[in-house]
């Protein structure tokens, strides 16, 4: 089946972002998920990337031009043929830190929908961001990949770490993601997960790279 995308912009309060998919069961899923094209949009100076992973979950990419610290809350509608809206998953990022990225993963996709829309909106932040207070370093174990974080701020954070998987051509194969607390000073292992499709079989990757989507002092 001709697979399509559709890109809708709408310039208003919102921008929204639509990409279109052809998506009648998990097996078609799995065959034709490395042909989608990426959606993206701009809006307030930062710019978004959506796309569906092998595992049926959709991966967001923000990357904020912004010299400031933003705050973004999504919004995603999942529609049908009928252009009807079957669901709508919502996701904030507290504190995405000004010339910096940050992913999202959205776990709850459903099985057939049509077409899916990003509505992103920006706000500014009372969050002091410390990545540049923040390192980090990984290990694969072949069971899972240890992000160790090093808090060298004086304040106790929180932090979202992920790992994105590659192949060998550079392309996503998945990622996974964790995140929690780190004191003053101290660090702190995260283990993160293999990428897995819908089975739950591991997928085979060449390399990764860890990522600290947002880390900002808990008040």
């Amino acid at each position: 089946m001709k697979k399509s995308i559709l890109v809708l912009i709408i310039l208003s309060l919102l921008l929204v972002g639509c990409g279109k998919i052809d998506n009648t069961n998990n097996e078609k899923k799995k065959t034709e998920v490395e042909e989608y094209d990426e959606v993206e949009l701009k809006k307030d100076n930062i710019s978004f990337t959506g796309m569906i992973l092998d595992n049926g979950k959709l991966l967001i990419l923000a990357n904020n031009s912004n010299e400031e610290d933003k705050e973004i809350r999504y919004e995603i509608n999942f529609i049908n043929k009928n252009k009807e809206k079957i669901s709508t998953e919502k996701a904030i990022i507290y504190n995405i830190a000004g010339l910096n990225e940050a992913y999202l993963l959205v776990n709850n996709v459903p099985k057939e929908f049509d077409s899916y829309e990003i509505v992103p909106t920006i706000y500014d932040t009372n969050l002091e961001n410390v990545l540049s207070d923040t390192t980090a370093s990984s290990s694969d174990d072949k069971k899972d990949v240890k992000v160790t974080v090093n808090n060298k701020s004086d304040a106790k954070v929180s932090v979202d770490v992920g790992v994105v998987y590659y192949d060998k051509h550079d392309n996503i194969v998945g990622y996974e993601y964790d995140a929690g607390s780190i004191d003053s000073n101290k660090k702190k292992d995260f283990k993160i997960l293999h990428p897995y499709d819908s089975d739950f079989n591991v997928l085979e990757y060449d390399h990764f790279e860890e990522v600290i989507n947002q880390c900002y002092k808990i008040k």
